[in-house]
């Protein structure tokens, strides 16, 4: 017996429902995942985010006027792209309860870390001098008005 084009439409939705249903059903429950925090926030401000944030500052300065510190080779770029791109992730890792503490100011501040890193990494990508200053100036101030909530005055 041959079904009406309707009704093969049909069948074939509704075989299409079946399947998206079942793929979407968990079949356990997720456990969350261990992460384990091994620094203190100093710490990974010290040896993580400053030296990768230097990294970008470097990258384009002027001095006196003239363009200094543009990084000239492939492998001087993708340095800056691969410094970048971990500066952001250390916004995930700043997100982590150890560092986070469910402080909602916190979070923001990683988010535009991340933001403000990929934004970097693009600019280092297109190895634009101007995109990659105007980049870091937007790292800078991310990273002060974090400081200016977080870190008391000396």
């Amino acid at each position: 017996m041959k079904l009406p084009v309707v009704g093969v439409r049909h069948v074939v939705c509704l075989a299409l429902a079946s399947l998206l249903t079942a793929c979407t059903l968990p079949s356990e429950p997720v456990e969350p995942i261990p992460f384990n925090s091994v620094s203190t926030t100093a710490e990974m401000m010290r040896g993580l985010v400053g030296p990768l944030a230097d990294v970008i500052f470097e990258s384009a300065v002027y001095v006196n006027g003239v363009p200094e510190g543009a990084p000239e080779t492939d492998e001087e770029w993708n340095h800056v792209v691969d410094s970048a791109l971990g500066l952001a992730e250390t916004g995930n890792l700043l997100m982590l309860d150890a560092h986070a503490q469910a402080r909602q100011d916190w979070i923001r501040f990683s988010n535009d870390l991340i933001d403000a890193a990929v934004l970097a990494s693009n600019a280092a990508l297109t190895r634009d001098f101007n995109a990659i200053l105007d980049a870091g100036g937007v790292v800078w101030e991310t990273c002060l008005a974090c400081h200016e909530q977080y870190i008391p005055d000396p």
